[in-house]
């Protein structure tokens, strides 16, 4: 493949899967957000933005709630616990890997230089 088809091709490819990520990954993300910002029980608020002075009367009903507060504290401790967790371990991890990759060269020539005393 030469490599003018090679980028068309990428071109090609890229434009699709970008039109692809806006049809199913933007439109319900636009929807989603005027859904949030009108009134549930009004059809016609679903599909268009009438800019109503209770925009924020879902919001207020749903951080109003005792449970739903509770449960985003829970959700927001664990995620902080789980992405420290997450930097501990890795960085935990990444010391034995580097002191491997650092001294596999200096373990290399000790164990060929014992090999060439052994038969020398």
């Amino acid at each position: 493949m030469y490599n003018r088809e090679r980028s068309t091709a990428v071109r090609t490819g890229g434009g699709l899967m970008l039109l692809l990520l806006l049809i199913f990954m933007g439109i319900p993300l636009v929807n989603g957000v005027m859904l949030a910002f009108s009134d549930v029980y009004s059809l016609e608020a679903n599909f268009t933005w009438n800019g109503e002075s209770s925009v924020f009367a879902n919001f207020s009903t749903l951080f109003g709630n005792r449970d739903f507060r509770v449960a985003l504290v829970n959700t927001l401790k664990l995620n902080l616990i789980s992405m420290v967790l997450v930097v501990v371990v890795s960085i935990l991890l990444m010391v034995p890997v580097t002191v491997f990759l650092i001294f596999r060269r200096h373990l290399a020539n000790s164990v060929l230089l014992a090999y060439a005393r052994v038969k020398g």
